[in-house]
């Protein structure tokens, strides 16, 4: 999880029971929204440096931090560790016009997920790896989608009167 830590967010982990905290990152720009691979290796975070959002990937301890993306001026953020490959789901783009985009733990790869003009973010995985959900826009209020992996078959699943936000995936799907 992300605490803050002497002013500026840093990545700490713990056992599921609260036990054993400790601090793995330690630089001198904020570190958030961690997501790590399906075997543990690693640890997908975004860092504001520059003036904005960027995506890295680290080893389970916080040690190797590796910058997977390099867009200035343009807010790349909310990684989301694929569930059985070694790839990371993000959002990117400008206020209003945010997209989901897929890569290789390595940065290679990199892949539009989402169609363009559709407004895609926070975007998770589904536990097989086929959907994503996302939060969108509908006339003007926030709401819950899913699409398939390619963009296609979109599906509003939330149309409450006051939004909905922050979708993720149960277990069984």
């Amino acid at each position: 999880y992300s605490s803050d830590i002497g002013g500026t967010w840093q990545i700490v982990v713990m056992n599921w029971d609260g036990t054993d905290k400790h601090q793995i990152t330690f630089g001198p720009d904020r570190h958030g929204y961690p997501s790590w691979s399906f075997d543990g290796r690693y640890i997908f975070i975004e860092i504001y440096t520059e003036d904005n959002w960027e995506i890295y990937v680290m080893e389970s301890d916080g040690s190797k931090i590796t910058r997977l993306t390099k867009n200035p001026g343009t807010n790349d953020w909310h990684p989301n560790a694929h569930p059985f490959e070694y790839k990371v789901l993000f959002e990117s783009g400008g206020t209003g016009n945010e997209q989901a985009f897929e890569m290789n733990m390595d940065g290679t790869n990199l892949r539009q997920a989402s169609k363009p003009g559709v407004s895609c973010r926070v975007p998770k995985y589904s536990v097989d790896g086929k959907k994503i959900v996302y939060l969108g826009n509908a006339g003007g209020r926030e709401q819950i989608f899913v699409m398939d992996i390619n963009g296609e078959n979109i599906v509003q699943l939330t149309d409450a009167p006051e939004g909905a936000r922050l979708p993720t995936f149960s277990p069984d799907n």
